[in-house]
């Protein structure tokens, strides 16, 4: 029975994936979901909300990438916190959403110095704070932080995996 299941899971997958919008304001966009593995077709594009979203499912699906723990961090600093808490408010209103931080969870007291460095001494986030925010992010909002490292491979394969089981649920 598992084999039938499989099976029709599969059929489904090979129908034409949709059209993966991305924000024109995005630096380094994943345009390796063009590559001949991954097989998306993307197209630049002004987004309100997030980064990513699929082309005709734009007010159900948003992804919201953040190219490292410091990004996060600076969206999180008492000066562009209620912007930052808008956003939030908007993206949780998505069927489907994340946010997907490229780096991984464990470099976080490290992050934390270097901001403080650059701060000279006045960011005042400690480690207990960012994680009370991703604490309240993924409960409050209803938004899943992904951490999803810096091996590119795996970054990828994620990725990628997000937007076929977007696909699926959409």
């Amino acid at each position: 029975m598992k084999y039938i299941t499989t099976k029709k899971k599969q059929a489904k997958r090979r129908r034409k994936p949709p059209v993966i919008l991305y924000d024109d304001r995005e630096k380094r966009p994943w345009l390796f979901l063009q590559a001949p593995g991954y097989g998306w077709q993307m197209e630049r594009v002004h987004l309100k909300t997030g980064d990513y979203t699929f082309k005709g499912r734009e007010k159900t699906f948003v992804i919201e990438k953040k190219s490292g723990l410091a990004e996060l961090f600076g969206n999180l600093t008492a000066v562009n916190r209620p912007t930052f808490r808008n956003f939030l408010r908007r993206l949780s209103e998505y069927e489907v959403k994340a946010i997907v931080v490229e780096e991984d969870l464990s470099y976080l007291s490290r992050a934390v110095k270097i901001m403080k460095q650059k701060s000279k001494g006045k960011a005042c986030m400690t480690e207990d704070t960012m994680y009370y925010w991703i604490s309240r992010i993924t409960i409050d909002y209803k938004i899943p932080v992904l951490f999803l490292g810096s091996d590119i491979r795996v970054q990828c394969r994620m990725i990628h995996q997000l937007f076929v089981e977007a696909q699926e649920c959409l």
